[in-house]
């Protein structure tokens, strides 16, 4: 496959044969032809990386080769391929797609009939005539599009860039976005999106290009002067959050406290808000106030200040679909990602939240892994049960423990406390996992057994 001038050329070599004899091979060339007189846009070649071709003998419909070849850095295929003829002459159905391997999107095709005739020693390319597909629209192409555009950006600060691909106004999804930093001393481009200013800089002017291949569209923003001193830490309070897809306890109101490299408090102002998984759980960019989506599940929300950040995790439960209405948590020192020094006590709370009032706990069994070189198992403790019996030695970094209340729980609970001490740095590697939980009501048997609860993960780490 070669490109030029929009039309693609794609050799698919059959072994030649001289005259005719059941069995013959014989060599075509085949150049797909694009139908479309205008031109076609240019993220069509940015995406195209992998041609099909199946050739089909008939009138049988035989298929006698169906395969997909990858396109090489310089734009071409190379198919050697052999292909028996049972008659002179003889025809063949032969299909040509261009296809963009990420998402199988058919970009082109083409399917025609080519009669074959033996004993040719050169014969003609076989034009296939292709239409282009998509994913834009033919002589428009697509466009895209960069925001926010001319925001002012604190050292430290971050932005997420907001990029849309269209064609003619239709958004268009898939086409691969490239990001160039124009202006490196400023500013950092993540690959999530995020523009970040660097600190220790005079500021100015920054730029990000988007590019399409066959269109771009340029991001820009002011880098500000550095005033005052810069923030060094960040602290969200409370450590985790459950709840609920509908009121009430549908928000939860977050706190920072952002401090500089010598201690000092800073105005929590300078902190953003975000939210990794906005449809679960948003969260105001200025003020912290968490809104539950409509979307069971959890989502981590981020409070940055400057190279400062600091994330929790916020659990969202919806009675009206699954995964249901029970949160499970394992807290570190009451923070979903608990950090605590090598030498310090570390406890983990083993916390259900937002059982409905109707519904309650009696019994519960559970299991508890975690890294052994980092921390070691001291003892357990009653949390709003008694303290657990446990079943499993800690030796291997593996806890198996349950409890039962004769008279059952509700509400919030917190099952039971584990503590440990941190032995070396490095992550805790811990997991949850809920075997067995049993109430008085019948309701809340719905709970368990259709695995109506979500398991939230955090992470604990230990530090010199």
């Amino acid at each position: 496959m070669r490109r030029a001038g929009g039309v693609l050329a794609l050799a698919a070599a059959f072994a030649c044969a001289e005259g005719f004899a059941p069995g013959a091979r014989v060599s075509l060339g085949i150049v797909p032809v694009f139908a479309e007189a205008a031109p076609l846009p240019g993220v069509l070649f940015g995406d195209l990386d992998v041609v099909r071709i199946r050739v089909a003998r008939l009138p049988s419909n035989t298929v006698v080769l169906d395969t997909s070849v990858a396109v090489d850095t310089a734009g071409n295929v190379d198919l050697p391929v052999t292909v028996p003829l049972l008659s002179d002459p003889e025809e063949f159905e032969i299909l040509l797609q261009g296809i963009r391997s990420s998402d199988n999107a058919v970009l082109y095709e083409g399917l025609d009939t080519v009669p074959v005739v033996a004993g040719t020693t050169s014969p003609p390319p076989v034009q296939i005539v292709v239409s282009y597909i998509g994913p834009c629209q033919v002589g428009s192409g697509c466009q895209v599009t960069v925001g926010p555009q001319l925001a002012s950006l604190a050292q430290g600060d971050s932005v997420r860039m907001t990029v849309t691909v269209d064609s003619l106004g239709a958004p268009v999804a898939g086409v691969p976005v490239s990001f160039a930093n124009l202006d490196t001393a400023f500013i950092r481009v993540r690959s999530s999106g995020y523009v970040v200013a660097r600190t220790g800089t005079p500021g100015g002017a920054a730029r990000v290009v988007a590019d399409i291949r066959a269109d771009a569209d340029t991001l820009f923003l002011t880098v500000l002067p550095q005033t005052g001193p810069a923030p060094a830490t960040v602290i969200v309070t409370p450590g985790y959050a459950a709840l609920r897809a509908v009121a009430p306890n549908n928000t939860v109101q977050l706190a920072d406290t952002v401090k500089d490299g010598s201690g000092n408090l800073l105005s929590p102002t300078l902190a953003t808000w975000t939210s990794r998984n906005p449809s679960v759980a948003s969260v105001s960019a200025a003020t912290g106030l968490v809104t539950a989506g409509s979307t069971s599940g959890s989502a981590v929300i981020v409070a940055q200040a400057g190279t400062a950040a600091d994330s929790i995790i916020v659990t969202v439960g919806n009675p009206a679909s699954a995964p249901g209405d029970m949160l499970v948590a394992a807290l570190t020192n009451a923070r979903a990602f608990g950090v605590r020094r090598v030498g310090q006590a570390v406890t983990v709370d083993v916390r259900v939240d937002q059982l409905a009032t109707a519904d309650s706990l009696g019994s519960y069994t559970a299991r508890y892994s975690w890294n052994p070189a980092v921390l070691r198992f001291d003892s357990t403790s009653a949390g709003t049960y008694a303290a657990p019996t446990v079943n499993d030695s800690s030796s291997a970094g593996v806890l198996r423990f349950a409890a039962v209340d004769a008279n059952s729980k509700s509400g919030p609970l917190v099952l039971t406390r584990l503590w440990f001490t941190a032995l070396s740095a490095g992550a805790d590697g811990h997991a949850l996992q809920i075997s067995e939980m049993s109430g008085v009501s019948p309701a809340f048997y719905k709970y368990f057994e259709n695995n109506r609860y979500v398991l939230v993960s955090g992470a604990g780490r230990i530090t010199p």
